[in-house]
């Protein structure tokens, strides 16, 4: 297993497939979002800024849907007005 740089995961939750994991993980001081692929052993970093970015979920039948609560006072993901980003 790829050794993953994390100082404290605080939540995860498997895609409905179980082919990835979503981590809501403090990296370098920050707590950030990453989805883990299983079948690839990779790590992908979906958010990086100042903001808490917690408990992250699939969307039901989703490998690439997520929702995660954060303390941002805009959108600062600059999603479309729908919320959604496709990963």
């Amino acid at each position: 297993l790829k050794k993953l740089e994390f100082n404290q995961i605080r939540s995860a939750s498997f895609s409905t497939d179980g082919t990835a994991l979503a981590l809501s993980a403090d990296r370098k001081g920050q707590n950030d979002v990453f989805v883990y692929r299983l079948n690839s052993n990779r790590v992908e970093q979906i958010t990086n800024d100042l903001y808490d970015d917690l408990h992250p979920v699939f969307r039901r039948n989703s490998t690439n849907e997520l929702i995660f609560s954060s303390n941002r006072t805009n959108d600062s993901l600059n999603v479309p007005a729908r919320f959604s980003r496709t990963l």
